[in-house]
């Protein structure tokens, strides 16, 4: 369950880590919260990357975390969500990244927060 109110909510600052803590930013991001069909609280989001830096951060790792920091010492750790993202690989392109929750999804405390950022 998500704890935060439904409808679209801008993220201050996103970021892709991968378990070796290397990180890549995601710009522009925004959220949705949303109830699935049995009113469980969930959310997907989208945000931009550059395409190049994905992929040099994919050739280190296929797996990743995100964490989002929506303001006000409010922090969420998405545990290897589901990720979509373009294939272009021009190192000046930005794709849209899409993601959802994938393993599990919590709140993160300001000090774990800042150990990523």
């Amino acid at each position: 369950m998500v704890p935060l109110p439904l409808g679209l909510l801008k993220v201050e600052r996103a970021l892709l880590v991968t378990p070796n803590s290397e990180t890549l930013f995601i710009k522009d991001t925004t959220v949705e919260v949303y109830e699935d069909v049995n009113c469980r609280r969930l959310l997907r989001g989208r945000g931009f990357v550059h395409n190049r830096s994905m992929v040099d951060l994919l050739e280190k790792s296929e797996t990743f975390d995100i964490v989002l920091d929506f303001g006000d010492d409010i922090f969420f750790l998405l545990k290897k969500p589901l990720i979509q993202v373009g294939k272009v690989f021009d190192e000046k392109v930005r794709s849209t990244l899409h993601f959802s929750i994938g393993e599990a999804v919590s709140e993160i405390s300001t000090k774990e927060a800042c150990s990523y950022f």
